[in-house]
């Protein structure tokens, strides 16, 4: 899984000048000397989707309304929306140029994509990126045509 992780993100950052910030950036790679592969990414963020999703339904569990600011709750909800907006925006961006580039990553979930803050008024600065890119295949006519001649022969 890890040599697959790999070509991609060296296919997605092989042009200096076409690289996504919704995709997270691979520094490098090595191998243990048992044989274990491991991948080294920069550090852009501490929290998933999936980690938002379950401190914000917590949170929201816990408050009480505050009766005493009606104009408290709107501007949560407002910092809310442009977060969960911004959210969807990076990882849809990361999506779009991955299939610009003939990829698809076939394991995308809450999980994959990495955020650096999951505080909501912060969600000016919110970089989600994604990754987990194991699973993901190239779907370049070339490639295609090469794995439907492979089995054609191999049927033959």
């Amino acid at each position: 899984m890890a040599l697959n992780e790999l070509r991609t993100h060296a296919f997605l950052q092989s042009d200096a000048r076409d690289i996504c910030e919704n995709i997270q950036f691979l520094l490098g790679a090595f191998e243990t000397a048992t044989g274990e592969q491991w991948l080294a990414f920069r550090d852009d963020g501490r929290y998933s989707a999936a980690d938002y999703a379950k401190i914000t339904s917590e949170r929201q569990l816990k408050e009480r309304p505050n009766f005493w600011n009606p104009y408290d709750r709107a501007y949560k909800l407002e910092l809310r929306k442009y977060f969960v907006l911004r959210l969807l925006n990076g990882a849809m961006c990361g999506l779009v140029h991955m299939h610009n580039h003939d990829r698809l990553h076939q394991s995308l979930g809450p999980s994959s994509v990495v955020l650096n803050t999951v505080a909501e008024k912060n969600g000016y600065y919110l970089l989600p990126q994604l990754r987990d890119l194991a699973f993901s295949v190239d779907i370049g006519y070339s490639s295609i045509l090469s794995a439907f001649s492979f089995t054609n022969e191999k049927t033959l």
